[in-house]
């Protein structure tokens, strides 16, 4: 990612952001769709993981149950999140 390189939080928010109108507009049965969701998800890891703030992998949780994924163990990997809000920036 190219968060690791420049170590800047926008370039997550941009990432998160540019995932969530990826994966919006993406039809349902497209075959990419789970590479889509793979990857909104990681950016929204890593936005927890470098803020702190819990909101982005509650987003991340709440698009997953919503988009028919079960839950998943605190910590474990994300394999999806469809229709995932953006949480407030802090």
């Amino acid at each position: 990612m190219l968060h690791e390189q420049t170590g800047e939080i926008a370039v997550l928010m941009e990432a998160a952001d540019a995932g969530r109108d990826a994966v919006g507009a993406i039809p349902a049965d497209h075959p990419s769709k789970a590479a889509y969701l793979t990857n909104l998800g990681r950016s929204l890891r890593a936005l927890h993981r470098e803020t702190g703030q819990t909101e982005f992998l509650d987003a991340a949780e709440r698009g997953r149950t919503a988009g028919g994924c079960p839950s998943l163990a605190p910590g474990s990997r994300i394999p999806c999140c469809d229709r995932v809000p953006r949480p407030a920036a802090g």
